[in-house]
């Protein structure tokens, strides 16, 4: 399952990434005892996320757990069209 995650993670950058604003994001999550979300998944029966900064957040490991990849932000609103 890890080799899969990182295989979808690497095939989810697209040409324009920024490593340096990415890597920031990741280094904030570890001074504050977070962990880095992917508010869209990369992994999903209903949507492919992209590995970049503006798909980044900085979360709590418990939500982020409950979150897991099921639902992003605006979900309801998206499926809905309100």
């Amino acid at each position: 399952i890890v080799a899969k995650r990182r295989a979808k993670k690497l095939q989810a950058i697209p040409a324009w990434f920024d490593k340096e604003e990415v890597d920031h994001i990741y280094k904030l999550a570890k001074a504050h005892n977070l962990v880095v979300d992917h508010m869209v998944p990369l992994m999903s029966g209903l949507v492919c996320g992209l590995h970049t900064a503006n798909n980044l957040r900085c979360i709590h490991p418990l939500a982020n757990s409950i979150k897991g990849n099921r639902h992003w932000p605006q979900m309801w609103e998206a499926h809905h069209g309100q």
